[in-house]
């Protein structure tokens, strides 16, 4: 699909998933100056749901890329569709060369690349622990790191907040220092929910 007809359909995904979203929940954003206009950056935010990547992405001026699950990518119109949208497949549970390399292509082509540090959603709403992964990317591209603080309750009509911070600074760090990166960027994420 050429990149027109795919900014369409992203475009349409979007307004379509931010009337329906909105019809059914209250959603407060706040940050979105924090968000550089352009060049490489990556959102960081917490997981407390599948509704996440589509908050996140309505939130967003700009275009999201995200990592999903492979066995999503075997629905041949599902995969259609995510790969319109920007996301491309990740094998969990072991370490995905071919979406590592995808991840930091998205990033050194000046796009925004979109991650869940913990992997997997929270059960009770704590920050989990984060994968290395998330510092691997930051710290080979240089890219701007955005930590995002979603909270809220998912129930209907209930209220959502998704938050964008300021950039988390590692720049001072080196490929081997990636648990400190890591460390920096949750304790980011940390904060911003327990800020009222």
């Amino acid at each position: 699909m050429n990149l027109i007809g795919g900014c369409v359909l992203y475009n349409t995904g979007k307004n379509l998933c931010n009337v329906l979203l909105r019809s059914l929940y209250r959603i407060d954003i706040r940050g979105t100056y924090n968000i550089p206009d352009s060049g490489a950056v990556m959102f960081c935010a917490n997981h407390i749901s599948n509704l996440d990547p589509i908050l996140m992405g309505i939130a967003s001026p700009r275009k999201i890329h995200y990592m999903a699950k492979d066995e999503l990518f075997r629905i041949p119109f599902l995969a259609v569709l995510l790969r319109v949208l920007g996301a491309f497949p990740v094998r969990r549970g072991k370490a995905d060369r071919t979406a590592l390399r995808t991840g930091i292509d998205v990033l050194k082509a000046g796009n925004v690349l979109g991650l869940f540090p913990e992997g997997t959603r929270s059960r009770n709403g704590k920050l989990g622990k984060a994968h290395s992964g998330v510092a691997y990317f930051a710290l080979r591209t240089n890219c701007r790191v955005v930590p995002v603080a979603i909270s809220g309750s998912y129930r209907l009509f209930s209220r959502m907040s998704i938050a964008f911070g300021e950039s988390v600074n590692v720049s001072d760090l080196s490929t081997n220092e990636s648990h400190i990166a890591t460390g920096r960027i949750m304790n980011s994420i940390e904060a911003m929910l327990l800020s009222p």
